[in-house]
């Protein structure tokens, strides 16, 4: 992932669920062949989910969540900018689909 100002952050992890047009699930303290992954230097693990529904207006309704172990996990990804960082790529991602 790259940050705005430059920054790059380095985030491994693996895919749990794939079910294509409908739902992603991912988590970050496991890699690739299952193998147990260091802790992120984020400093937290959690689960990712992402899934798609079809919308009333021939559009896709998308929800972006996060699950951690807990609450102060989910607590310092909010102080970091994770509401402001998800919108912001999912603007851009709208942006990026139009063109298309």
């Amino acid at each position: 992932m790259n940050g705005p100002a430059g920054g790059v952050f380095e985030n491994r992890g693996i895919a749990l669920e794939v079910l294509p047009t409908v739902r992603l699930v991912s988590a970050n303290l496991m890699s690739a062949g299952f193998s147990p992954a260091m802790l992120p230097a984020l400093g937290f693990a959690m689960t990712a989910i992402a899934t798609f529904v079809d919308a009333a207006d021939g559009g896709t309704d998308y929800r972006w969540a996060a699950q951690h172990a807990a609450q102060a996990d989910s607590d310092r990804h909010a102080a970091i900018g994770f509401d402001a960082g998800w919108n912001a790529a999912t603007d851009q991602l709208e942006a990026l689909a139009r063109t298309l």
